[in-house]
């Protein structure tokens, strides 16, 4: 081969790849060819678009996609999420069934109202065992006035054999004169829960009385002790073993109970439930026959 064929072809290869260079150039929008000139450039025809339309819709065809994809993250996530939301609802429905659980033994474990109540009805008709909560006492009442504030009320200092003396308010201010109470022997509710007359009296007892109708009005007589009874004897059930200890403080409920028992025979003794009430030296009486005790 010739020089000359050499040069010719090296010559051709180059215009070739000038004629590509240009048309690339033109595809990317650097320089701008006409038809014609597309034409000369060795026989190259423009069969692609320009490079800068290309990337313009690659772009959009990416916006398209991510569009596509987020949705479908979303609904991966989702069934995760509420997998989550499923993990935190067990346990507190977990606690639910264990606390309807436990109120279920419960019940079962348990007696009935109705049940509780025969059974605590059945305790309370047991007259000896309500009586032994009781703490009856001899009393001496050394003062009685009328207690300030209070027309109605009697306030009475008694001597119960304790250290201290008791304070206790009566309402019997319109139904004894203080000449019957004052200087003498009563028998006292020693353990009653204590009273509040206003603000700065407190009764801590109550005195036991006998009463019955007299037409429209209510007759009140104190229960006494026989002469030899002294300050702070107990009262108990004849027949019964004396229990000199206290019992605990009674609430009104358990108060009320113990009252039904309590009333005088047609002799004018105090009875509880049919048996005598009495100290250590003689029996408990009232001036009225057959009457409630309160």
């Amino acid at each position: 081969m010739s020089s000359n064929s050499v040069k010719e072809i090296f010559q051709e290869s180059m215009d070739k790849l000038n004629s590509i260079l240009m048309y690339l150039d033109h595809q990317l929008g650097t320089v701008s060819l006409t038809e014609d000139e597309i034409k000369s450039l060795g026989g190259v025809k423009n069969e692609v678009e320009p490079m800068h339309t290309i990337l313009e819709e690659q772009k959009g065809t990416d916006k398209k996609n991510k569009k596509k994809e987020k949705p479908k993250e979303n609904k991966e996530e989702k069934p995760e999420e509420k997998k989550e939301e499923k993990k935190e609802e067990k346990p507190a429905e977990e606690k639910k069934e264990k606390k309807n659980k436990k109120k279920e033994e419960k019940k079962d474990g348990e007696p009935k109202k109705e049940e509780k109540k025969k059974h605590e009805q059945k305790k309370g008709m047991e007259p000896k065992e309500i009586f032994k909560l009781c703490d009856l006492r001899v009393g001496y009442v050394e003062e009685c006035t009328i207690l300030e504030g209070f027309n109605d009320i009697y306030s009475l200092v008694i001597d119960l054999g304790e250290e201290t003396k008791r304070h206790i308010g009566t309402g019997l201010r319109n139904h004894v004169p203080i000449e019957k109470i004052k200087n003498t022997k009563i028998v006292v509710f020693s353990n009653l829960k204590p009273k509040k007359f206003g603000k700065d009296f407190e009764s801590n007892g109550m005195i036991l009385t006998s009463s019955a109708k007299d037409g429209e009005n209510k007759i009140y007589e104190l229960i006494r002790p026989d002469e030899n009874a002294k300050p702070g004897d107990k009262v108990y059930l004849d027949g019964t073993e004396l229990d000199p200890k206290k019992e605990t403080t009674i609430s009104p409920k358990r108060f009320g109970q113990i009252l039904d028992n309590l009333k005088t025979n047609n002799e004018g003794f105090c009875m509880y439930d049919g048996t005598k009430l009495r100290t250590e030296s003689g029996f408990v009486t009232a001036p009225l026959k057959n009457a409630p005790i309160s």
